[in-house]
């Protein structure tokens, strides 16, 4: 157990985009909590922290189209609990009146962009016509009118998969502070693009030009743990961070109806937090126990001689309704 707690917080499920990768069903307000229920939800984690602090990602949906944001990031900014504050966007929202009023979050760090593609044609296919310019319009305001950190995140599917060199050179030429690299897992409204769900093959391509772009040389014990890629940029060099799955065990999902999930895209109800404490609901899960489980996997993830890797659950899930069985993008 580490030293903080990570959740990603969906506030609400209204969002003015639909992307054809998205995992959520729904894009009304019909789920989305008061604040006063929110802050309720938020003291049920303070009080099972244990000591630990938070690390919090608000997101949606689009989390600025609630009105009500920034008084729950005056909260959040206030609490001893909470550590750091990122919020995820499409950022088609933020103007300079937003970035003063995000000036008042201290613990607020920074923003994290969806782009899904390094050419205006590809994002826009996948995301809405015009993304690609308002993503890099806003991208050099926020960096013209706050110090706050601007990382890009990708979800990598057969559309875009081609273009991560390109996309690489993008990065620079924006001068963004880091790259976030994930898997397409269909759900949601995304459930029937099963033919945008990248294979074994090609996930193998794609983490070996992180590997030449990084001018690492990882073995597969040490890169295939990681289900997703956040790439660091600093003035004159880059850091590679792989982002090993801690599914059950620090990190958790939480929909706007208070709703938690061991991971936003693992798709599975473990509690919610309105009725029970989040202590509670992680000693009571079945899911939990079995996915921390090692001796429960099936097929290659219960044979791997990888001792730190589970493979994906969420995506064994997504494609195959069982969570325990083998991570079918591993290429061993």
């Amino acid at each position: 157990m580490g030293e903080n707690l990570y959740f990603q917080w969906h506030i609400t499920d209204a969002c003015n985009f639909r992307c054809r990768h998205c995992y959520q069903h729904d894009f009304t307000k019909a789920s989305d909590l008061a604040l006063a229920d929110l802050i309720k939800v938020y003291e049920k984690i303070a009080s099972c922290a244990g000591g630990r602090k938070t690390k919090i990602n608000i997101t949606g949906g689009e989390p600025f189209l609630r009105k009500d944001l920034f008084d729950l990031l005056r909260y959040l900014d206030k609490h001893d609990t909470t550590e750091e504050i990122t919020i995820i966007t499409n950022a088609s929202l933020i103007d300079e009146n937003t970035l003063g009023k995000l000036k008042e979050t201290k613990k607020l760090k920074q923003l994290k962009i969806s782009l899904d593609g390094a050419t205006e044609k590809t994002n826009d296919m996948i995301r809405r016509p015009g993304a690609f310019r308002t993503a890099l319009e806003k991208i050099n305001l926020i960096q013209e009118k706050s110090s706050l950190e601007v990382i890009i995140m990708l979800t990598v599917m057969r559309s875009n998969a081609y273009e991560l060199p390109a996309l690489f050179q993008l990065c620079g030429e924006l001068k963004v502070d880091g790259l976030i690299i994930e898997r397409f897992i269909p759900l949601g409204q995304s459930k029937g693009l099963k033919s945008e769900v990248i294979n074994k093959e090609e996930w193998k391509r794609l983490v070996n030009e992180i590997c030449e772009y990084m001018e690492v040389d990882a073995g597969e014990d040490e890169m295939l743990p990681c289900k997703a890629f956040w790439i660091k940029f600093k003035e004159d060099d880059v850091e590679l961070l792989g982002a090993e799955c801690n599914l059950g065990e620090d990190a958790f999902a939480i929909l706007p109806n208070g709703d938690l999930l061991p991971c936003r895209r693992f798709a599975m109800k473990i509690g919610n937090l309105l009725d029970k404490s989040l202590k509670d609901i992680i000693n009571e899960s079945r899911v939990l126990k079995e996915v921390t489980d090692k001796s429960k996997l099936k097929g290659k993830c219960l044979a791997c001689r990888i001792d730190k890797c589970r493979g994906c659950r969420a995506f064994a899930y997504a494609v195959g309704n069982d969570y325990l069985a083998e991570d079918s993008l591993c290429w061993l």
